[in-house]
């Protein structure tokens, strides 16, 4: 079941509105899902394929940029340009969406905890017991803190 997408080139400074996806690859090394952009397929992880499915199903046609796919990972010099535009990128986008992998009780436990503080509400010692975001890999990335700070709106 292959993802579709068009993609296109836009710089930093372009006025375009886009979002960027804050996830996590999973493992490199096994992309057995299709990602088709402008009909090229694009082999990625099942992790990426599940975030594209869950962020287009709420916001389709939305412009998203997603590392994995906007850089080319196998073009040393442009990677390590791109990683230095990375700033750039996360602080421009309209959003960052957060993907912290399938839901579980736990995860949907997570959302209420962030809904009931996103109104104001007092929350309960018990509410916070076992952050379920800590156990997520998500959380163990290196570029996880700079996304989230350089975000001017992030959407978990």
């Amino acid at each position: 079941d292959a993802v579709h997408c068009e993609w296109s080139v836009i710089t930093v400074t372009d006025p375009e509105r886009y979002d960027a996806l804050s996830y996590v690859w999973g493992d490199m090394n096994v992309r057995e899902h299709d990602l088709v952009c402008n009909g090229v397929v694009i082999k990625i992880t099942r992790n990426l394929w599940t975030a594209l499915r869950a962020v287009w199903a709420k916001s389709p046609g939305r412009r998203l940029w997603v590392d994995a796919i906007c850089i080319n990972q196998d073009d040393i010099p442009e990677r390590n340009q791109q990683v230095n535009m990375m700033g750039d990128i996360y602080r421009r986008a309209e959003r960052v969406i957060v993907w912290l992998g399938e839901a579980t009780e736990l995860t949907n436990g997570l959302c209420r905890v962030m809904e009931v503080v996103e109104a104001g509400g007092k929350l309960s010692r018990a509410a916070l017991d076992g952050p379920e975001i800590a156990r997520r890999t998500w959380s163990r990335r290196a570029w996880t803190l700079q996304e989230i700070m350089l975000a001017s709106h992030a959407v978990v």
